[in-house]
């Protein structure tokens, strides 16, 4: 803990990375001290290549070359997932520009997530990130003890990682109106395959879309006064196919879509508790 002249050559070998003496190190004056991990210098020293010459702590090289931004994440949580990403060796950017290679998203409603299917960069969700440092040995309940050359050549882009690519429908809470039972029990089938919700009833505070065929119909009439998405059923047909959630735009009844709700439309009932729900069909 007596360490204070440092230089730019110098590099410091630490495990685990939390503790006084990693606080110590990682706060010296001197930016360009580089600190790393056993695991950052194996690998290093497997694959010939240079130490990467970052100013942040590196504990491994599972997110080496990768270059990773966010979308609807709460600024809490962006942090704690830039610090991982950095500590795997890993780039991360708030902005989506031409270097980025992952987009990690807690919504498909973003347009980040848009442009990250356009360009066909693999969207992952949050818990990528957990599951690669856990794997690599960083979190506090994996002792150094336990790295194996395994671990040392594990890439966040392996195939076990897999179970934390985006679904289809994350987060997303789908009522269903004016179709037979048969259809609403297939399309529930798909919604809840592809990592959304199916909900019987329209409610405000949780329905994201309401799927139905025409534009009429009390479900409709409320799900346009509580700014909830309405799109034909193909929406869902059509992004199971796709792999990833399509822009809802294209699938609006052009009334919503050119329509601006009035101050009175968008005025909430005075018994929130007794309305905030539409209900007038099947459980399905």
């Amino acid at each position: 803990l007596a360490v204070e002249d440092v230089g730019k050559k110098d590099v410091f070998v630490l495990e685990p990375f939390h503790g006084p003496a990693f606080e110590h190190i990682t706060k010296l004056s001197n930016k360009c001290v580089r600190v790393i991990g056993p695991r950052c210098l194996t690998y290093c020293l497997l694959h010939k290549l240079a130490i990467p010459e970052f100013t942040f702590p590196m504990h491994n090289m599972a997110m080496h070359n990768m270059v990773i931004t966010c979308t609807g994440i709460d600024k809490k949580q962006k942090e704690e997932l830039k610090t991982l990403i950095q500590y795997m060796a890993g780039l991360f950017f708030s902005d989506f520009n031409q270097s980025v290679t992952h987009l990690i998203t807690g919504s498909v409603d973003t347009q980040k997530y848009r442009v990250a299917q356009q360009r066909e960069i693999p969207v992952m969700q949050a818990s990528w990130i957990q599951a690669v440092w856990e794997a690599m040995g960083g979190s506090s309940s994996v002792t150094a003890t336990n790295s194996s050359t395994t671990a040392d050549n594990t890439k966040a882009t392996d195939k076990k990682f897999l179970s934390h690519v985006c679904p289809v429908f994350l987060k997303q809470v789908v009522c269903v109106s004016q179709l037979p039972k048969k259809d609403k029990v297939a399309l529930k089938k798909l919604v809840e395959e592809n990592g959304g919700e199916y909900s019987p009833i329209l409610d405000m505070r949780a329905t994201t879309l309401l799927l139905l065929l025409t534009p009429q119909g009390d479900k409709y009439k409320h799900a346009l006064e509580w700014d909830i998405t309405c799109v034909t059923p193909e929406y869902i047909y059509d992004s199971v196919q796709a792999s990833y959630a399509l822009d809802t735009q294209l699938y609006k009844f052009k009334k919503q879509a050119a329509s601006t709700p009035t101050k009175a439309s968008k005025m909430l009932p005075p018994n929130i508790s007794m309305c905030s729900t539409i209900a007038n069909e099947t459980i399905l």
